[in-house]
């Protein structure tokens, strides 16, 4: 089983993270997010070979699977897509890996997504991931008749007649019907144009190709920080998660787990957690910081930090105040 994973995509709603690292290797719970898809695929599905279309920065994301996955089992191809014309021409890059193939999966690298694969990669049709949202103008979405076969799909519909938003999943059976399809849509090439995937899939199904829509058990959106930081707590919280010993940090603090802290973090007068995730090297003093994930190599000092994201080197002092008030004092300290 091989799986297309496009991780080139410009995420600018994730800024500024992405100028420092590729979107799929923010960490969630200390794993980067490329690093969960990998273990869902590869031991869910059954995804012996994955094929990575990156950027030109993509050379981060093939360093960390060598370094983390450096006696893995399954094989690993890296495309880079130097101009970025959207997910279907991402697709058409791997076309030489998979065209004779009977079935892949394309997986959005910064998507997690959780289902029951045996299901999903066994159906008769082509199959595309779902999860019911309350905003789906935000979102591409898919509309079914009652046997959840898909009869559109659309990206973000001003007026939306459907609540089933696309996850960034897809097992496409016989895949060069597909790439023949986004070929005759890149000769229509013009400048400046992205290819989105969903437009090939609706060409697909004028050919009378069928689709079938399943929901998901869970689906994390880690482009956006909202979907980020809700898989880190949830990925914390997992029975038999290995969370930090508290212990090894014995310098006035408080800890609410679950909490993970990487290696050589120095925590000083601190109360961290609920669902807090630090990376390596880090150094916090005198701060409260929950509901958050901090990269690696940066340094905290009195603050306080809820629903937050730092990325790695970077440096937060905030504000500190020794008062002395008499008796029927107001201060506003809050403009």
């Amino acid at each position: 089983m091989k799986a297309i994973i496009p991780i080139a995509g410009r995420a600018d709603h994730y800024r500024p993270h992405i100028y420092a690292q590729p979107k799929p290797l923010v960490p969630i719970a200390g794993k980067p997010v490329i690093g969960h898809i990998i273990d869902i695929l590869h031991q869910k599905a059954g995804v012996d070979e994955f094929i990575f279309v990156t950027s030109n920065s993509g050379r981060r994301i093939e360093q960390y699977i060598d370094k983390d996955y450096k006696n893995r089992t399954f094989k690993t191809h890296f495309v880079v897509q130097e101009q970025r014309k959207g997910s279907a021409h991402a697709v058409w890059l791997a076309q030489e890996l998979v065209q004779n193939e009977d079935k892949i999966i394309i997986a959005f690298g910064d998507c997690i997504v959780d289902l029951d694969f045996q299901s999903f990669i066994n159906t008769q049709h082509h199959a595309v991931a779902t999860k019911k949202v309350s905003k789906p103008s935000l979102f591409g979405i898919v509309e079914t008749d009652k046997n959840n076969q898909v009869k559109l799909f659309i990206e973000k519909p001003k007026i939306p007649k459907s609540n089933l938003a696309i996850t960034g999943l897809f097992c496409v059976k016989n895949p060069r019907v597909l790439l023949e399809v986004i070929q005759d849509m890149l000769f229509t090439h013009c400048e400046g144009t992205e290819y989105y995937l969903t437009d090939a899939l609706m060409r697909m199904m004028a050919l009378d190709q069928h689709f079938m829509a399943y929901e998901v058990e869970r689906w994390y959106d880690c482009g956006k920080k909202e979907g980020l930081l809700e898989a880190n707590a949830i990925h914390l919280a997992y029975p038999g998660f290995k969370t930090s010993p508290v212990e090894d940090f014995p310098n006035n603090n408080l800890f609410i787990q679950p909490v993970k802290i990487g290696k050589n973090c120095i925590i000083q007068n601190a109360i961290i957690g609920p669902n807090v995730a630090i990376a390596n090297n880090v150094r916090i003093s005198n701060c409260i910081i929950s509901e958050s994930i901090i990269g690696s190599d940066s340094r905290i000092e009195h603050a306080i930090l809820n629903e937050s994201v730092v990325g790695n080197d970077a440096v937060l002092q905030g504000f500190r105040q020794s008062l002395n008030l008499g008796d029927n004092t107001e201060i506003n300290l809050t403009s």
